[in-house]
C-alpha cells in the first residue's frame, strides 16, 4: 500500500513537472522582437496576437507610424491598422513579411525564415529609397 502511495506521488511529481516545462515552452513561444533598419531609418516590432496570427510596429524614430495584422503565410496580405506616411501596399507588405521572418527566425533559428527576412528587407530598401530618389529628382513646381 505505502509503495503504491509513494509511485502516486511520484507520477503526480513526474506530470506536475511536464506540465511546468509545457506551459514554460507555450510562453516562450510569443517572441517579440524590436529591431531597425538603418538603411531607411524605421524600427519595427513584432509579436503573436494569438496563434498564428501577427501583428507588426513600424516607427520613424519614436513615432509609431504604421501598424499591421496578419497570418504567418507567406502570400497573405496584411490588415492595414493605420499607415501615416502613405506607404504604398507593396511597402506594407515587404514590411509586414520582413517583421514576420525576422520573428520567427528568432524564435526557431530556422534558415529558411532567414533567407525570407533578408529578401524582403533587400526588396523593402529598394523599393523607399528609390521613392525617396525619384521624390528628390523630381522638380518643384
Amino acid at each position: 500500500m505505502i509503495e503504491t502511495v509513494l509511485s502516486l506521488i511520484g507520477l503526480a511529481g513526474a506530470a506536475h513537472g511536464f506540465l511546468q516545462q509545457f506551459q514554460s515552452s507555450e510562453q516562450g513561444e510569443n517572441v517579440k522582437v524590436d529591431f531597425t533598419i538603418t538603411e531607411i531609418e524605421l524600427r519595427f516590432t513584432c509579436d503573436d496576437k494569438h496563434l498564428g496570427d501577427f501583428r507588426v510596429g513600424v516607427y520613424q524614430e519614436s513615432e509609431q507610424v504604421a501598424y499591421l495584422e496578419g497570418k504567418n503565410q507567406i502570400d497573405f496580405t496584411p490588415a492595414i491598422g493605420f499607415n501615416h506616411r502613405n506607404y504604398s501596399p507593396e511597402a506594407l507588405f515587404l514590411m509586414f513579411h520582413m517583421a514576420r521572418c525576422y520573428r520567427e527566425l528568432q524564435r526557431t533559428g530556422n534558415i529558411d525564415y532567414a533567407k525570407g527576412y533578408d529578401y524582403f528587407r533587400n526588396k523593402l530598401i529598394a523599393t523607399l529609397t528609390e521613392k525617396i530618389s525619384n521624390t528628390e529628382s523630381a522638380p518643384l513646381f
